[in-house]
Order: structure tokens, then sequence, then C-alpha cells
């Protein structure tokens, strides 16, 4: 799955849907991504109890500064909507997630922020593997 970036911040009516624990504890976060920019999406999620992140629909993706960061659906285009077939799906009360396994391996984000070097190289991997089987890449 493709996205664009069509703007940093959320619209009014966005904020209305995601709530005001997004208001209060993500609205003020540097979004890391270019309006106009292309995205691989790495997972989705919709979330169903907003903790501090906010209700709705989400994606993780690799930001412009190689970090993996989740931003509101709202802020993109969908420009390919094929779902990668390593992706799957998991329910929790939380949230339900689409996206791959490695991603919800224990501590996997704290590694790969490490740059932890088997974590970095499984993680580039899986996204050569990906990238090859979207039909546009970003």
């Amino acid at each position: 799955m493709n996205v664009k970036a069509l703007r940093a911040k959320p619209t009014a009516d966005d904020l209305a849907i995601l709530g005001e624990e997004y208001t209060k504890f993500r609205l003020g976060d540097d979004s890391h991504i270019s309006v106009g920019s292309r995205y691989l999406v790495l997972e989705m999620f919709l979330n169903v109890d907003p903790g501090q992140m906010g209700f709705g629909a989400w994606f993780t993706l690799e930001c412009d500064h190689g970090h993996l960061e989740s931003y509101p659906a709202c802020l993109f285009a969908v420009v390919d909507d094929s779902l990668d077939p390593e992706w799957t799906v998991s329910i929790d009360r939380e949230a339900v997630v689409i996206g791959p396994a490695l991603l919800r391996q224990d501590h996997f984000r704290e590694d790969f922020h490490e740059e932890v070097p088997t974590v970095t190289r499984e993680f580039r991997a899986f996204l050569r593997r990906m990238g090859s089987r979207t039909s546009r890449q970003p």
C-alpha cells in the first residue's frame, strides 16, 4: 500500500474525529512527513481505545528521518490500495492491527530505533520484499 501526504497536520474536522486525546498528546508533534511525498505503508490500524493517540485509522510508515512513525490516515490519499501478503490481522482491546508480524515482535521498535544490526537487516529485507510486490513504489 502506498499513500501520498496531503497535509502535515489534521484539519479541524479531522480533530473532531481523532478526539481530545490526539489534541492533548499528539497535535504538537512534528510530523516528519513531506506534503506531496509518497510513502510505503508498513502497517495500518484502527484505534478503538484512543489512549494517547486518538480514534480512527492510522498508518505506520518510515518517516523522512528514517524512524517508524504512526500518522492519522486523514493526512494521506491512498495511491495504491494493495495489501501485502505478509500482513496479518491482530485484534486486541485497543486496536485492530493489519501489518507484518515483524513489527509486532517484542521490542522490535526499540531495537530498530537503536539500530540493532539483526533487526535492521530483517526490516530492510522485509522492505525490499514489500517494495517488489507493490505496484507503485514510493
